[in-house]
């Protein structure tokens, strides 16, 4: 998309994504037919929250986020994270992770997608989580759409834990090398 810029997030963006986390938060729950489990949207926006006031006060623990702003209107129209490998991924692959961090909040605004966003921010992501010297990354997703958009990025999953969720409910598993 032209007219995009990708960069870290500041403390005056904060209010910019709460609200593009629950918009993307509520429009994916509606999508996987979920919306009814309203606590764990509140959960997810929680966790989304918690990872970017860690980032932004520059702690230890934090995830490092960077942001799409669409430089037509100075609009944030996407955001991706980095950080420690999530207790779910840990459980499922059961190897030693410390070299291979989780990609997540990987969340463009609805009118959005389609054109490109998200891949901009995983390349760019990317080359960051190289440039710090990590093996490799990983992530997952239990949201059928989300999968289907990351089989097509980054090929099929390397482990797939089968009815994690429900019946027909899958949570998926990548663990990629860096080149």
């Amino acid at each position: 998309m032209k007219g995009l810029e990708i960069r870290r997030p500041l403390t005056s963006d904060k209010q910019e994504l709460t609200d593009l986390f629950q918009e993307v938060i509520k429009e994916t729950f509606k999508r996987e037919k979920i919306s009814h489990l309203v606590a764990d949207q509140q959960q997810e926006l929680n966790m989304k929250m918690h990872y970017l006031e860690s980032d932004l006060a520059k702690q230890k623990i934090a995830r490092y986020f960077l942001i799409a702003i669409d430089s037509r209107d100075d609009k944030i129209v996407g955001t991706i994270e980095y950080g420690n490998a999530n207790e779910i991924i840990q459980d499922i692959l059961k190897e030693e992770l410390s070299q291979y961090p989780e990609i997540g909040t990987v969340f463009v605004l609805p009118k959005f997608q389609g054109k490109g966003i998200g891949t901009m921010l995983l390349d760019t992501i990317i080359k960051e989580i190289k440039l710090s010297g990590f093996k490799g990354y990983c992530l997952d997703s239990g949201y059928k759409q989300s999968q289907q958009f990351w089989i097509r990025k980054i090929g099929q999953p390397t482990f797939i834990q089968e009815n994690y969720w429900d019946k027909d409910n899958h949570h998926m598993v990548w663990k990629r090398e860096l080149e």
